[in-house]
């Protein structure tokens, strides 16, 4: 099966990850089965995350990440993820989690709300954070 994803990296403020992050992407939509259409990740400092929130989602806060899904229920995956490493780092010593994998949770968790995941609720986040966690389990462990 060829892959047809296209994967769009825009980094306004660095990443700061040493993973490559678009085969991290693949690696994450093929666990979904994921294999056309397109996304487009922007990372960004806290001012333009919070005016991305204000601006579409009526949110004046920062946030660590936020999806857009922009393609029909029938049509292959298109959709904007914006990431806040910022952000990601506070998450990171929180959660006590490295900030790279806070990123990488991060990227899945956008993935999975392109594909219809939410976590409204407490039942919903339990669901995608064990989907976040299996994949990055499945990608990280190496195959010996």
């Amino acid at each position: 099966m060829t892959n047809n994803l296209t994967i769009i990296l825009n980094e306004e403020v660095s990443a700061e990850v040493s993973f490559d992050i678009e085969t991290f992407i693949r690696k994450a939509a093929t666990q979904k089965g994921l294999e056309t259409g397109s996304i487009e990740i922007t990372f960004v400092n806290k001012d333009k995350i919070v005016e991305v929130n204000k601006a579409y989602l009526n949110h004046d806060y920062v946030t660590d990440i936020i999806s857009f899904n922009l393609a029909d229920t029938d049509e292959p995956i298109m959709g904007d993820l914006y990431i806040c490493p910022d952000h990601a780092k506070q998450n990171a010593q929180e959660f006590e989690n490295p900030f790279e994998q806070e990123v990488k949770l991060l990227l899945i968790h956008g993935i999975l709300h392109l594909l219809g995941y939410e976590d409204y609720t407490d039942e919903q986040k339990a669901v995608m954070d064990t989907e976040q966690n299996r994949i990055l389990h499945l990608i990280d462990t190496p195959n010996d």
